[in-house]
């Protein structure tokens, strides 16, 4: 029997102190202990609290099919735990105020509100009194304590040699949340000219109507989008992806020929080769869902709608395909990271070049630091860091300067021209 449960043990039958914590290993790695449980009174479902998970899940049912997403999950015991996009969800914890939170949706058996959601809205969890306390209000809600094990859950990779600096900033990685703070000032907007533009919806095959419903449904979920009843329609269009599965999108030909340009400009990657001089450390920062970010304006979200054959739908944040979309996000990213001569940005792709390893991390915290306040997340699984080498927008970067990559300098081989017979009217 472990020490510290015969101790537990020992303790409960002086009947001098409240029943204390017990805490016993179970499978491998694996710990199960006294933890605080809440009901949602609008579902009725029951959610973990569990200060040591980063980010807050909601458990994968039976109608999501298909591959897992690239965001990937980690146990305190190493083990990967596969997630299947977002749910936006509205939760009354009995604080009487809404708790308006993003989950994300993963491979665990149960719902779990994290460390994230607590706090954004300032809850405290208060183990002894079986209760849930805002902080701001200080109303409580009751809750129940139970038995549950402690998984830890962390969005990056305990075992990465950046998972320390990574940690002191849980806000960037992990589910996007889309929920705008009161501050934010950056808008997308269409500037048309004339009319607005109209379509009937476009009939789809069996599976790419499966996944537009599907992929609609999860946006509507999100809070991405919502039914809409707008005079303008542009037709859905879906593209197939390296992975066999479809990107749905919006056609907006139509419009953006009506839209007014905007000639924000966008950056060359061979104007920063003459900041790689001497650079021997190289990240690359993959934006998780950047266009998400940015707020449509208030007057142009009709102008987003889409028509589909089960509907139509208009977009509450910036989406592929708008004409002018990279450059409302290029005058965004800019803002945040602009004046750091140590970084390259191009769109939602960011390279941090420096010198040294320890100047490098010094580098990288100050641009976490800058995601943080810009409300940016990353796409851990597709960031590169601290590498001597790695492949940035087609090109290779290193300490010599940028070069195309084998990929992207190859000519296409054309076959050999066949032989063919020209025939003369000797007539004419």
């Amino acid at each position: 029997m472990p020490r510290m449960v015969r101790d537990v043990r020992n303790l409960e039958k002086t009947k001098k102190l409240d029943q204390p914590f017990r805490l016993e290993t179970v499978g491998k790695g694996q710990q199960i202990s006294n933890r605080l449980h809440v009901r949602d009174r609008i579902s009725g479902q029951m959610f973990l609290v569990d200060t040591g998970a980063d980010i807050s899940l909601v458990p994968a049912d039976s109608r999501i099919k298909g591959k897992p997403s690239e965001l990937k999950l980690f146990a305190a015991n190493n083990m990967r735990i596969d997630t299947f996009g977002e749910s936006f969800r509205e939760l009354d914890l009995g604080v009487r105020r809404q708790i308006r939170w993003n989950f994300c949706i993963a491979a665990v058996p149960y719902a779990i509100i994290g460390a994230d959601l607590l706090a954004c809205y300032g809850l405290l969890v208060d183990l002894k009194q079986q209760r849930l306390v805002d902080n701001n209000t200080k109303l409580y809600s009751r809750a129940i304590r139970k038995p549950a094990p402690i998984h830890s859950i962390n969005a990056v990779d305990p075992c990465s040699k950046f998972f320390k600096i990574l940690a002191e900033f849980p806000q960037i990685t992990g589910a996007l949340h889309l929920t705008p703070p009161a501050d934010r000032d950056v808008f997308h907007h269409i500037i048309t000219t004339g009319p607005p533009v109209a379509e009937r919806a476009r009939r789809l095959a069996p599976d790419k109507l499966k996944a537009a419903k599907a992929e609609f449904r999860a946006l509507v979920e999100t809070g991405i989008c919502h039914p809409s009843r707008s005079p303008w329609a542009s037709p859905i269009h879906l593209v197939l992806k390296k992975d066999s599965t479809w990107r749905v999108c919006g056609d907006y030909r139509r419009l953006n020929a009506i839209t007014i340009p905007d000639k924000y400009p966008t950056p060359h990657l061979h104007d920063c080769s003459v900041n790689l001089y001497g650079k021997t450390v190289f990240s690359s920062l993959d934006l998780h869902k950047a266009y998400n970010q940015i707020l449509m304006a208030p007057e142009d979200i009709e102008k987003t709608a889409v028509i589909t054959p089960f509907g139509l739908f208009e977009y509450l944040f910036m989406t592929f395909g708008l004409r002018n979309a990279s450059q409302s996000f290029q005058r965004y990213i800019n803002r945040a990271l602009g004046d750091l001569e140590f970084v390259f940005i191009y769109i939602d792709d960011i390279l941090v070049a420096s010198s040294s390893l320890d100047e490098h991390i010094e580098h990288l915290r100050v641009v976490f630091q800058r995601l943080k306040e810009f409300h940016l997340r990353l796409n851990v699984a597709k960031c590169v860091l601290g590498a001597p080498e790695l492949e940035f927008l087609g090109y290779i970067v290193n300490g010599k300067g940028i070069r195309p990559t084998g990929e992207s300098s190859r000519f296409p081989i054309f076959p050999d021209p066949k032989p063919f017979l020209i025939y003369v009217d000797s007539s004419v």
